[in-house]
């Protein structure tokens, strides 16, 4: 994790190998850190570029594998994110996700 750059970095679960990066705040993941350094990532993470489109959750250090999701809702969450970042003045500013 950067707090200097608000990023949680992890490599995936499902073995590929791929690094996953998550942008924290702003609207995107919240990172929660508790006691004995147990690590909580949410909303749920969807690798859907990634050849294996795992989609998990990350709570207290244990992954929770969510259930796989349609190209059809692949490609609805793809959109719909496209429209939660602009640039401002050169900086990129991301929107609380829509519910």
């Amino acid at each position: 994790m950067s707090r200097k750059y608000k990023t949680a970095a992890h490599l995936c679960p499902c073995g590929c190998g791929k690094k996953v990066v998550t942008p924290i705040g702003n609207g995107r993941w919240t990172l929660k850190i508790k006691f004995y350094h147990k690590v909580t990532l949410s909303p749920s993470i969807g690798n859907w570029t990634y050849p294996c489109h795992s989609h998990y959750f990350i709570y207290d250090n244990r992954v929770v594998w969510a259930s796989g999701q349609s190209e059809a809702t692949i490609q609805f969450q793809r959109e719909r994110d496209a429209h939660d970042i602009f640039i401002e003045n050169g900086r990129k500013i991301i929107l609380k996700n829509r519910q």
